[in-house]
């Protein structure tokens, strides 16, 4: 998935405070659980039942061709929710989402680095990556600053403010790739920010951090620049570093473990949006809920995706129009109970 905001290929450490993930744990079972005998214990006695709940379960309440129109899907998964008297919702998202919101590719149409290599003779994914903000700051941050500048002024969409409409009948939950912020700024209030949040920065020395919104007041070079410049800590004058996971880097272990404990209260619908769910921690609650025979969405106009065999509905249009019809089909019927 190439998109902007989404930008960890794997898991491993988050400036040095998370545990490290080894390679066991990018395993999906695995990544969900605290001990390595529970991780292994549930990897074998899960695996085998996923596998067969994704050979046996059809989507055979919806059709993709022609492309029904977006009221279609919204019924069809309204009527499932309300249905199965569903209390808890997990939205799992990715940049579809925040595509939605004008935020461009940084591969793929219209991509910033389509050329291949950057500037500076290095792939985008080196560019931002924990090697080259310890060894070349100033090009990790000349990178990181013009993906940044790329969405400040970007608003949350429609999409983001139907999940927070959501939460007026039911306990919602956001499991996000995106590090735009903008969950956050449409003021959902139980937000995962699996790859942190782009507006947070961090001392890599010490224990200052702040929460800044926008980079305009911090110094890095800029497109043709190449002086060692980048920003530092007010404090120790350390090397500053945005709180976000990069290339090479891990997933943060409170991040994951909160993953967990949800995941293992379960949810009654599980809804991937704008996600071409290539990583395991993303696909793992779909798969998850699908074992449980709970219910599975994916919103996803492009190509189909690992999970799209394994979900009741895949919906092929994009997030912000079908998450604002949906919000509007569940709410009108809770309101009228």
């Amino acid at each position: 998935e190439m998109r902007l905001l989404a930008c960890c290929l794997q898991p491993l450490s988050l400036h040095g405070r998370s545990a490290v993930v080894n390679s066991l744990t990018r395993d999906p079972f695995i990544l969900a659980y605290g001990s390595t005998s529970r991780m292994l214990h549930s990897v074998n006695s899960l695996r085998p039942r996923v596998q067969q709940s994704m050979q046996s379960r059809k989507r055979s309440d919806m059709s993709t061709t022609p492309k029904e129109p977006i009221e279609y899907y919204a019924k069809i998964v309204a009527d499932k929710i309300r249905h199965s008297d569903t209390k808890r919702i997990l939205f799992v998202t990715g940049a579809g989402m925040s595509a939605d919101s004008g935020l461009p590719t940084y591969r793929g149409v219209s991509g910033l680095y389509n050329q291949g290599v950057t500037e500076d003779g290095c792939s985008i994914e080196e560019a931002i990556s924990g090697g080259m903000l310890h060894n070349r700051p100033e090009v990790c941050w000349k990178y990181i600053a013009q993906i940044e500048e790329s969405c400040r002024n970007a608003e949350p969409n429609k999409g983001h403010h139907a999940i927070r409409a959501l939460e007026s009948a039911f306990e919602v939950w956001v499991l996000t790739q995106n590090v735009d912020g903008l969950h956050h700024r449409a003021k959902s209030k139980n937000v995962i920010d699996i790859h942190g949040d782009v507006h947070g920065i961090a001392c890599t020395c010490c224990s200052w951090e702040d929460t800044v919104p926008d980079y305009s007041g911090l110094p890095y070079n800029k497109k043709g620049e190449t002086g060692r410049v980048w920003p530092k800590c007010p404090v120790c004058s350390g090397l500053l570093r945005p709180k976000v996971v990069l290339f090479g880097e891990s997933l943060d272990m409170k991040q994951l473990r909160t993953l967990s404990k949800q995941c293992e209260l379960g949810f009654g619908a599980v809804l991937s949006v704008g996600t071409t769910s290539v990583f395991d921690y993303i696909s793992w609650p779909v798969h998850l809920a699908a074992q449980a025979d709970n219910i599975t969405v994916e919103v996803n106009p492009g190509p189909e995706t690992p999970i799209s065999d394994v979900v009741d509905v895949r919906v092929p249009h994009g997030a912000a129009d079908f998450l604002d019809h949906l919000a509007q089909q569940l709410l009108a019927r809770k309101a009228a109970l």
